[in-house]
């Protein structure tokens, strides 16, 4: 733990021999704590293989036209979700290829893979319409944060020698992959007394104290009074 994304670090290790001690040092080894790397072998032909839009939980990007390289960095892009929370997403790529797959993962738990189970949030397997619609679940309890969300998106043709890849790592032989950040917003808190007023009339007073407002872009407080809603 604490360590900086993207960060190369210097690995030293020793061995503890029990009651002879320890082994002397050896290193250093650098370590990149950083995600798999991912893409595709001929991603750059004829700018095809683009992932030209991704909208969803307040992300609205995609890989700048005219730009086609196997792999796009597009984290400065953030996407709110609530644990619990079912978000609607469009994926559009350059050509409407037949043979598309798009496969979604998010690193709900911060570990720096996507390996762990509920992490491969969407797989739509050949033919896809394009844009591809699907919905993403944010998982009940997941911790509020930065979360990373790796798009692959793979053209599949194994009698032409065009080969998938259906993991978040590594290449496929045409496609393009894209990661954005999915910003997990801490919920809010808020306890509630009931006070009978006592006149008789089965009125009574309510009390809400709002004690943390969350980690969310726009937090708002609603009210229904006899059917009738307030927000602000």
């Amino acid at each position: 733990t604490g360590l900086t994304l993207g960060q190369t670090y210097e690995l030293y290790v020793r061995t503890d021999c029990d009651v002879d001690g320890f082994s002397t040092w050896t290193g250093p080894v650098n370590y990149l704590h950083d995600y798999c790397v991912a893409g595709a072998v001929n991603g750059n032909i004829n700018n095809d293989a683009q992932l030209l839009n991704v909208t969803g939980a307040g992300i609205n990007a995609g890989s700048p036209a005219g730009t086609q390289i196997p792999y796009v960095n597009l984290t400065a892009n953030v996407g709110n979700m609530a644990p619990g929370g079912s978000y609607p997403f469009s994926f559009t790529r350059n050509v409407n290829y037949n043979n598309s797959e798009f496969r979604v993962w998010i690193d709900w738990n911060d570990d720096i893979d996507f390996n762990d189970p509920g992490e491969a949030v969407h797989v739509a397997s050949i033919p896809v319409a394009n844009p591809h619609n699907a919905t993403i679940i944010c998982p009940p309890g997941t911790t509020p944060g930065n979360k990373r969300m790796r798009v692959r998106w793979q053209y599949v043709d194994g009698v032409n020698g065009f080969l998938a890849n259906n993991t978040p790592c590594g290449n496929s032989t045409f496609g393009q992959v894209v990661d954005f950040t999915i910003n997990v917003c801490a919920p809010m808190a808020a306890t509630t007394s009931v006070t009978d007023n006592c006149a008789g009339d089965g009125s009574f007073s309510v009390g809400v104290n709002v004690t943390d407002l969350g980690s969310g872009p726009n937090p708002r407080i609603s009210y229904n009074v006899n059917g009738g809603g307030t927000q602000y």
